[in-house]
């Protein structure tokens, strides 16, 4: 019995001396064992900005324009003058180096910015997204044949593109 006791004295006295120590080790080791979350991999990184499909959009803007008061069945084709575009943020490096008074040389480094996202992976600094412009419209429904139609149809269709009244063609279907 005395020699419990006295084992049981060694250990409080050890677990004391060391209580910090061994409170950082438990913590780090319940930190290392379980995931932290931000483990992302490059798919679900570029997933994150949205990508624009012409032809989505075309079909959207058919539901919407279907539902509009005597528009009845509609087609739209919209034409593309650009497409999208990503801006990302650039670093500029310029030096010049001086071999006699009158020769001189530059020099012009651009690289994308960088930033890091963990694990090793990086990814440029996007700055903004330019969705596309648009050229023209054609719209063929078969309400067209009212000029009120037309001109709801017109004001839709310029609202979700931007495009001006003269480059939005509606047409009668058959």
């Amino acid at each position: 019995m005395n020699l419990k006791k006295m084992d049981f004295s060694k250990a409080t006295g050890f677990v004391k001396k060391y209580k910090y120590v061994i409170v950082v080790l438990v913590v780090g080791i319940f930190l290392v064992g379980f995931p932290s979350g931000k483990e992302t991999d490059q798919k679900s990184v570029s997933s994150d900005t949205m990508e624009f499909d012409v032809g989505e959009f075309e079909k959207r803007v058919e539901k919407v324009l279907s539902e509009c008061e005597g528009v009845g069945k509609v087609n739209v084709i919209l034409s593309i003058e650009s497409g999208p575009e990503k801006v990302y943020a650039k670093e500029e490096k310029q030096s010049e180096k001086k071999d006699n008074e009158t020769t001189k040389e530059s020099d012009r480094d651009i690289k994308p910015s960088i930033i890091s996202e963990g694990s090793g992976y990086e990814v440029p600094v996007l700055v903004k997204e330019r969705y596309p412009k648009f050229r023209g419209a054609a719209i063929a429904c078969t309400g067209a044949e009212s000029l009120e139609v037309q001109k709801s149809i017109i004001e839709v269709v310029s609202a979700l593109t931007g495009l001006s009244s003269d480059r939005i063609s509606v047409v009668k279907m058959k």
